[in-house]
Parts: C-alpha cells; structure tokens; sequence
C-alpha cells in the first residue's frame, strides 16, 4: 500500500517514528514511506522513492540510507529540495559521516547548508562540515570552503583553499581566483 491511497485516519494510525542514534533500513523506509512528494513536481525524488521501498517487507532495497541519500540529493536539482528529503539526507549523511568517517558524506552535509536549493542555508554549518571534507582532499570543499571565507573577507583564509582546489582542477576555484 502506497501513502497516496491511505486515509487521514490510516495515516494517523501509523506508529509514531521513534529517534534512534543511527538510521537503520526500517528506520528509513519509515522516514521515506511519510514523505509526501508529488509525481509531477518532483518526478525524480518520486521514482527514487518508488524504487527504493520495500513495502512487502518494510525496508529498503538498498544496503543502506546512505546510498538512497545521494540518489535524492542528485534528483531534480533545478527545484527546490522538500524538507522531509533533506531531513532524511541530513541524517543519512551524519550517520556515514560519524559512524565510518566519509569524507564525500561531510562534503554532501556542507552542499546541504551551503546550496539554496536545500533552504537551509547556514554559513557555520557549511565550513564545519568542508572543513572535514578539505582535510581529506575533496577538491569541491576546499573551493567552497574558500569561497565562503572569501565571502566573510577572510582572504588570508580563502586562498589557500582556492588554490588548492584550482590546482586539483576545480572550475569553481579557478573562476573565484581570477575574479
């Protein structure tokens, strides 16, 4: 059964959703099952969503909510994000951040308060989690990372992590840099 074809009174029937420290497949097909997203909005998150619940067994097809996590962060990146999509990458992220040290995890977690197509914009947020990623040697960090600082007018900061990321290619850096 789909959330689309339940009633106000199934839906309010449902378990409440109960806070664990790290997201399990249940836990998430729980998170995602609730989420309301509209086929025509948002085409990209609906299929991701339809593909990724295992309704027979209430879990995911994947190993793991990290995996579905970059999948909707990827999907319809023209629109704005729907919040209960970025709570649930949030969380995802965090988990594959903390629990096995993913760099490209924290480098997602800085896109999540740095881009405005996730709303949730947070400058301190941001180089918390780029930071993490640039000491790893993610290209894309280090030039956000730079480009925040540049945008706080903290140059010292900023060009070290510009011209990191430019020499390892990356066009953002080089477009800053030469600004």
């Amino acid at each position: 059964m789909y959330i689309e074809d339940m009633t106000a009174e199934e839906i309010n029937r449902m378990p409440k959703l109960k806070y664990r420290e790290r997201m399990d497949n249940e836990l998430a097909y729980q998170w995602l099952f609730r989420c309301f997203v509209n086929e025509q909005d948002y085409p990209k998150i609906y299929q991701i969503l339809q593909n990724a619940l295992d309704h027979d067994n209430d879990t995911l097809y994947y190993p793991n909510p990290y995996e579905v996590a970059c999948r909707l962060y990827w999907a319809d990146e023209n629109q704005y994000c729907p919040k209960e999509i970025f709570i649930f990458m949030e969380k995802a992220f965090r988990d594959q951040l903390y629990l096995l040290s993913d760099p490209l995890a924290a480098d997602f977690l800085g896109d999540l308060f740095y881009l405005p197509r996730f709303r949730h914009m947070n400058e301190k947020k941001a180089i918390k989690y780029y930071t993490v990623a640039a000491k790893e040697g993610l290209s894309n960090a280090m030039a956000r990372l730079g480009i925040l600082y540049y945008r706080q007018h903290r140059l010292k900061k900023a060009y070290p992590f510009l011209l990191k990321a430019s020499m390892l290619g990356d066009s953002e850096a080089k477009y800053q840099l030469a600004e």
